[in-house]
């Protein structure tokens, strides 16, 4: 299979990745208390690595967005409330979206028993209610406003940019047999080895079926930020908190005890070990750069948000900031997870700040719609476009929307799926 073949080629080239660019990916990913937790474990191995961690207190977080004061927490309903006010204009999708948020259960899946009903009342018709409902999935947690399990865990799937290239595919057209753990099953219908099913088994426990967990007090952690943003006068001051990040320097005194010996392997050991905390303190750094840059341009584009001229946010994609700086998609979505900025207006994950710009305007039913017929009315009639290659033809154009938002309004066009729309000749 090709999809075997791709997977193999990814592990040869992750094997040939220097020691260097291995840590620099590393140390990129994860908050700094993931770093510290990889600095610890080096620690370990390493009796010349000397480390100061930061000497402050951490920020009580509920979701991507938190207060730094405990007794004023955040509930998942504010949340999505802020969400939905910075993002989108008032309109009938929006006081819909607003409108959902009181029919969540305590875990975070949306209970409106008969939806032709709920319609009537609202004054809408069933397409706004559906588009309505996919922007509101669109929002943070990862799986908010699902109708079932199945739905949730698509949703999750399809955020996370490092899933198993096969596990939406598999959730989508095999959840009965996953549910019933019949594992050959699953592999005969699509398709895939044990190996793969094994791993997409191992990926579903990462995922949660219950996405407002979260928001409950006893899941509350703490974290702490990377990057400020302060408002002077009428002009915005952007500063790395360096002084909150892991320092590493090298035990001078012993080196210098074990350097006095001559023997060559002690020798090419203290090159070795010396070398790599150097090589440590670099990927830190690059850290620290790669974070600021992105957050001076957040900064740049965010501007009257931060200086409280609007309440809303202008679009940004992470496709776009990657162009930009000249880097892979991949190397945004690691320094945007898990990073947090201090703002005026509180302390959010970098990735907050990125708004698709379907989901800026009211028209967005019509722009999406246009951009998709457009996509598919160029394509290659013999080698036409899936949907997640629509998916990503859309962001080039800076519209970040899901696959199934795709899938939606293809269908809404009545246009078949790229099977169908292959042509022979």
């Amino acid at each position: 299979m090709e999809l075997k073949y791709n997977q193999h080629q990814a592990q040869v080239q992750k094997q040939i990745l220097s020691q260097k660019q291995q840590l620099g990916i590393n140390y990129l990913s994860g908050s700094i208390s993931d770093m510290t937790e990889l600095l610890n474990q080096e620690y370990e191995e390493n009796p010349f690595l000397e480390i100061r961690l930061p000497s402050i207190n951490r920020v009580e977080i509920v979701g991507d967005i938190f207060n730094q004061e405990i007794t004023s927490n955040i509930s998942l309903e504010e949340y999505l409330e802020r969400q939905i006010t910075a993002q989108y204009r008032d309109t009938v999708l929006r006081r819909l979206m607003l409108r959902f948020i009181n029919y969540l259960d305590e875990q975070g899946y949306l209970r409106i028993s008969n939806e032709v009903e709920f319609c009537l009342a609202e004054k809408v018709s069933e397409v706004q209610f559906l588009d309505a409902l996919t922007l509101f999935q669109q929002l943070d947690p990862a799986g908010i406003g699902a109708r079932n399990l199945q739905e949730s865990l698509l949703l999750q799937c399809e955020r996370d940019n490092h899933s198993p290239s096969v596990a939406y595919y598999v959730l989508e057209n095999a959840f009965f047999e996953l549910s019933n753990q019949r594992w050959q099953a699953v592999a005969d219908k699509c398709q895939i080895s044990l190996v793969e099913v094994q791993e997409i088994r191992d990926y579903l426990k990462l995922l949660t079926a219950n996405v407002a967990k979260a928001f409950q007090i006893s899941e509350r952690i703490g974290v702490i930020p990377e990057m400020r943003i302060a408002v002077n006068g009428n002009e915005l001051d952007v500063k790395a908190l360096k002084g909150n990040v892991p320092q590493l320097s090298i035990n001078e005194g012993y080196l210098q005890e074990l350097s006095e010996l001559k023997n060559s392997d002690t020798k090419a050991y203290l090159k070795q070990k010396t070398q790599l905390i150097h090589q440590l303190s670099e990927a830190i750094e690059r850290r620290v750069r790669t974070v600021e840059k992105i957050t001076r341009i957040i900064a740049d584009v965010q501007r009257d948000y931060f200086l409280a001229k609007t309440d809303r946010l202008k679009p940004m994609s992470q496709h776009e900031l990657a162009l930009q700086l000249e880097v892979n998609d991949s190397t945004i979505s690691r320094a945007v997870n898990d990073k947090y900025i201090d703002t005026p207006q509180g302390v959010f994950e970098l990735k907050h700040f990125f708004v698709a710009a379907t989901l800026a305007d009211e028209t967005t039913t019509d722009v999406l719609e246009r951009e998709i017929l457009e996509i598919i009315n160029s394509e290659d009639k013999l080698k036409p476009l899936s949907d997640s290659k629509i998916q990503e033809e859309l962001a080039k154009k800076g519209m970040t929307v899901a696959r199934r938002t795709v899938v939606k309004y293809r269908q809404k066009l009545n246009i078949e799926s790229s099977t169908k729309r292959k042509r022979l000749s």
